[in-house]
């Protein structure tokens, strides 16, 4: 199963219709006529509208084991480290089907785990390559200097360059002092300048999906949740936000680049019924990513739900649980550890809410 779930343009044709007035009666002159020019037998060619493009193309073709080599990423990590999807497997025993919202923009994010005994400065490195020209400007030089934000219970510290029209954003967490203690700048931008090189040398030219009118708008949190009647499902309503934590930067990223909203909900506390859950879920909303649903779906059930051309449900144990649908040209998740029909309920709710604009 695949882990490791631009600014997009959209093009108007306009016909312009020339009126021809009919002109006054001149009088006659005397004289040789000037001969009439010949008339070309072949009109001018209107120019077309470049193709739509609904299955991106992303750097590398999407092979993260193409962006660095082997021996850079000994250099990096030292030996023995693995990719994030097969660690994740091992440790957890679970492979979670992740979309990718930054391949809709022709991106690519990459992550690889060190060896517990190694001597890197990091744990785990992550790298987010994107064309430059699909980066919202607010966040080309967010991370021109390294910063590290709070995430949950570490920091993940971030560093970005933009190098010969590739944007490129290392972020490895930093979990506090010791041997795993807040990586280097210069780590960071020796790791940049070894994914640049691989861009340069094979990673491709990138062709980022084209936005159309049938790609889903991203709605408020607030909003969103007033439209799929959450209301019905709980007497005490759902609070927006975060549990725990906080938005990351490459999600409020995605957001500001039309191509991904998360959105958590849990339980109001205060007005929780006495006879109630608390409930703790999130929809995620991917505008033109339907190209995505082979990519990263090889398994879970088919669940049947009104407004989804195909829907599936991917359960981790008993109650964690994701509901994958998409209406063909976009897609929805809703999960959390609510079960099958709650998580199927709501990404029914989000995909009628959706429709209706």
């Amino acid at each position: 199963m695949r882990l490791r779930v631009g600014i997009l343009i959209a093009f108007v044709s306009a016909l312009v219709l020339v009126g021809c007035a009919a002109s006054p009666t001149l009088p006659q002159t005397v004289g040789t006529a000037a001969p009439t020019p010949e008339m070309s037998s072949s009109a001018t060619p209107t120019p077309s509208e470049p193709p739509t493009v609904t299955v991106p193309t992303r750097f590398f073709d999407g092979d993260c084991a193409a962006v660095l080599t082997g021996a850079e990423l000994d250099d990096l990590l030292g030996e023995g480290w693995t990719t994030f999807d097969d660690y994740l497997a091992a440790v957890d025993g679970i492979a979670l089907p992740d979309p990718l919202p930054e391949g809709t923009l022709g991106g690519l994010t990459c992550r690889w785990v060190a060896n517990e005994v190694s001597s890197s400065e990091v744990h785990n490195l992550s790298l987010l390559l994107l064309p430059v020209d699909q980066v919202p400007a607010e966040f080309l030089d967010t991370f021109d200097a390294k910063r590290c934000d709070p995430s949950y219970d570490t920091s993940i510290c971030r560093l970005s360059r933009s190098v010969d029209g590739v944007w490129i954003m290392a972020s490895p967490p930093y979990y506090g002092e010791g041997s795993m203690g807040e990586p280097s700048e210069a780590f960071l931008d020796r790791t940049i300048a070894a994914a640049a090189a691989g861009v340069a040398s094979r990673g491709g030219a990138p062709v980022p999906a084209t936005r159309t009118a049938q790609w889903w708008t991203l709605p408020s949190c607030e909003e969103f949740a007033s439209h799929m009647r959450f209301d019905e499902l709980t007497e005490g309503g759902f609070e927006s936000g975060y549990w725990e934590g906080s938005e990351q930067a490459e999600q409020s990223l995605m957001a500001a680049a039309d191509v991904s909203k998360d959105c958590p909900y849990y339980s109001s506390s205060d007005r929780l019924a006495p006879d109630e859950e608390h409930r703790i879920f999130s929809v995620s909303v991917y505008p033109g990513g339907h190209w995505m649903w082979d990519v990263i779906l090889d398994g879970g059930v088919d669940v049947e739900l009104t407004g989804a051309r195909a829907a599936v449900a991917v359960s981790y144990d008993e109650h964690l649980v994701n509901v994958y649908a998409t209406d063909g040209v976009n897609v929805v998740v809703a999960g959390g550890a609510e079960g099958v029909e709650f998580a199927a309920d709501v990404a029914e709710r989000a995909l009628a809410a959706l429709a209706s604009g």
